[in-house]
């Protein structure tokens, strides 16, 4: 019986934005909705002017390079700013983190990065210095350096084997699951399951899943209480 793949066709990141959702319904390099620190990130820009923004984030790209950070390089930032934009540069720092060292170890392409940012509303002028630092972040192998990347599935193959019959028994017709991944080293797991098993390893998938989404929605709240 040969094996038969599945095919998971990458969704369309244009229809899955909702005009009356706002940014929450948008699928980009972030997820199928956008972490809490990037919305509030967001929701911050308007505060926010030209000059600050840069600062920022070459303040994230040092960060991120683990140079040693002093409350005076912090200073210097929110020098002159009231707490409100002290509060709003916080929100920026947060949230210009997760989006560049997401696109930094997942290696997302210009042309993507720029298409994502601006299905998130963010402004044009600021999605050009953005794009223009995690390019420089991307060649920078000491940021590479600094974080641990696991190998990630690339590839699942099944089919299903049916046991007509064994030396003990003459009639049986017990079906068996045979599955087989692949990761992105190259490395082949093959290995085979019972229907019980098969089921169990389902509900397990669909609980993480669940419990992932519901960590994106409310990530105060234990998804699984």
């Amino acid at each position: 019986m040969s094996v038969e793949k599945t095919d998971s066709k990458k969704p369309d990141k244009k229809a899955a934005v909702n005009v009356k959702g706002g940014i929450s319904n948008v699928t980009t390099f972030l997820g199928r909705r956008p972490p809490t620190e990037v919305k509030q990130m967001l929701e911050s820009i308007p505060g926010i002017n030209k000059a600050l923004f840069r600062k920022v984030v070459q303040f994230v790209i040092e960060y991120l390079r683990d140079t040693e950070i002093t409350e005076d390089h912090w200073g210097k930032i929110i020098e002159g700013l009231d707490e409100t934009g002290r509060e709003l540069v916080r929100l920026l720092f947060a949230g210009l983190l997760v989006v560049l060292r997401t696109a930094i170890r997942e290696k997302i392409s210009e042309d993507e990065f720029k298409q994502d940012l601006g299905l998130l509303q963010m402004p044009p002028e600021f999605v050009v210095d953005l794009a223009s630092m995690m390019k420089k972040g991307q060649a920078d192998t000491s940021i590479h350096e600094k974080h641990v990347k696991f190998p990630y599935l690339t590839s699942l193959d099944w089919r299903v084997d049916v046991t007509i019959s064994t030396s003990e028994m003459s009639r049986i017709l017990k079906p068996t699951i045979l599955m087989r991944m692949t990761d992105s080293t190259g490395k082949i797991r093959t290995f085979e399951l019972t229907t019980e098993q098969f089921h169990k390893l389902r509900y397990s998938a669909g609980r993480v899943l669940k419990i992932t989404v519901s960590s994106a929605d409310s990530p105060e709240d234990d998804p699984r209480k």
